[in-house]
């Protein structure tokens, strides 16, 4: 008797197909909006350009619907 083991490898294959989320610049740089509590765009892009964060983001104008109806 040895203390060797055997491995048995397959592959599995997904059953469901694989699903992509892709976000345009804008979209992007409103979810650093939110997620900085709702700053101003203007304080938003300084404290991305801060923290060295891709500040190629487009600025949508306007408030969000959290801002004007929050």
């Amino acid at each position: 008797m040895t203390n060797a083991y055997a491995m048995e490898v397959g592959v599995v294959a997904a059953r469901d197909p694989v699903e992509f989320n892709i976000a345009t610049a804008s979209e992007i740089f409103q979810l650093w909006h939110v997620r900085l509590s709702h700053q101003g765009k203007r304080h938003v892009r300084k404290v991305l350009v801060r923290m060295e964060i891709n500040t190629s983001m487009v600025e949508t104008g306007g408030f969000c619907d959290g801002c004007v109806f929050g």
